[in-house]
C-alpha cells in the first residue's frame, strides 16, 4: 500500500503541468476523455513490431540503470534514447502523431510515480530494503508499459543527472525524453 500511496501522491505534484498540457492536446487532436496511461498500450499491444521496438528500448534503459560504470550507463542511455525517437518517428505518423506527446507525458508521470515508491523502499532513510529485491516487486508483472519503462527512465535519470528534480518540477518541467537527453550527455 505504501508504494501505491507514494505513486499516486507523486501525481498530485504533477497536475500543475499535466492538466493544462492534456487540455491542449485534447483540443489539438480531438482526444477522448478517457485517454490515460494505458491508452497507448491498448492501441499498440497487438502489434508485434511495435512491441519489439518498445521492449528493446525498455530493456536498454534497465541495462543502463544497472550498468557497472556511468560511462556504460550513458552509452546505453544514448542508444535507448535513439530507439525511443526511432519508435516514435516510425509508428507515430499521420493520425497517430498524437501519441508522441502522450507517450512522453505518461512515461514521465508513471515513471516518476514508480520511482518514488522504489526510492522509498530502497533509501537508507526510508525502508532501506535491498534494491535487487525491490526492483522486481516495483516492476510487478511488467505488463504496464508506461510504469515499467517510466521506472527505467527515472532510475537512469536519478543515476546520471544530479539534482534532476529541479528540471522535472520546474515551472515548465522537462519530461522523460528531455531528462534522458540530459542523462545521455
Amino acid at each position: 500500500m505504501d508504494g501505491v500511496l507514494l505513486h499516486e501522491m507523486t501525481h498530485t505534484r504533477q497536475f500543475y503541468f499535466v492538466n493544462p498540457t492534456m487540455d491542449r492536446l485534447t483540443k489539438q487532436y480531438g482526444l477522448s476523455d478517457d485517454v490515460g496511461d494505458d491508452s497507448l498500450q491498448d492501441a499498440y499491444e497487438k502489434n508485434a513490431g511495435y512491441v519489439a521496438d518498445y521492449e528493446a528500448e525498455r530493456d536498454l534503459l534497465y541495462a543502463a540503470a544497472l550498468a557497472p560504470t556511468d560511462a556504460e550507463a550513458k552509452a546505453m542511455t544514448r542508444q535507448a534514447l535513439g530507439k525511443i525517437r526511432a519508435r516514435r518517428a516510425k509508428w507515430f505518423v499521420g493520425d497517430s502523431q498524437k501519441w508522441t506527446p502522450i507517450d512522453d507525458i505518461f512515461l514521465t508521470m508513471e515513471g516518476l510515480g514508480q520511482w518514488t515508491a522504489y526510492a522509498w523502499f530502497t533509501d537508507k532513510q526510508g525502508l532501506d530494503l535491498d534494491p535487487a529485491k525491490v526492483l522486481p516487486e516495483v516492476r510487478r508483472k511488467r505488463n504496464r508499459w508506461t510504469q515499467d519503462e517510466g521506472l527505467a527512465v527515472f532510475l537512469v535519470v536519478n543515476r546520471l543527472v544530479p539534482g534532476w528534480q529541479k528540471f522535472a518540477f520546474a515551472p515548465k518541467p522537462e519530461l522523460a525524453e528531455a531528462l534522458l537527453e540530459r542523462a545521455s550527455n
